[in-house]
């Protein structure tokens, strides 16, 4: 079993790095995404770790976001942001060489992107920012090539 959370909202992820018995509240739950951002854990995730002799994670809000974005570019699929926290860990754990091409693994990616409006009004003001694209497929394409 493998637990990811945000970095800026870790209780589990401390107290498995500290090989704690117990999880202890912390004093600040800093995430953007709203859905993981607490300061409490349960000790029954902390047991489930140890007798999986599974692993924490911990990975940025912004992996979190480009990771919910690459789904929805590459897959179609638009997650709320606590959809796209396993993605994330996937990738930070194959760099670190922790997969292999004969890990199996399942990653849950549940929740529709529009649970968290806020995010997704943000993200909209960036694209509406963005300078149109002539009608032209020239133009189009230059575009995706950069």
């Amino acid at each position: 079993m493998i637990a990811v959370q945000s970095q800026s909202a870790p209780p589990l992820l401390q107290s498995f790095n500290n090989q704690a018995d117990h999880v202890t509240t912390l004093d600040y739950a800093n995430s953007r995404v709203s859905g993981i951002n607490v300061s409490f854990s349960g000790d029954h995730a902390l047991a489930t770790l140890s007798e999986s002799e599974g692993l924490a994670v911990g990975v940025t809000d912004a992996e979190i976001f480009a990771h919910q974005k690459r789904l929805a570019e590459i897959e179609g699929v638009w997650v709320e942001p606590v959809g796209a926290v396993a993605i994330a860990a996937v990738k930070k754990l194959a760099q670190a060489g922790t997969l292999t091409t004969r890990t199996r693994m399942v990653c849950i990616s549940s929740g529709a992107g529009y649970k968290d409006t806020s995010l997704a009004a943000d993200e909209a003001a960036t694209i509406t920012a963005l300078d149109p694209l002539s009608f032209d497929s020239a133009a189009i394409v230059a575009s995706l090539a950069s």
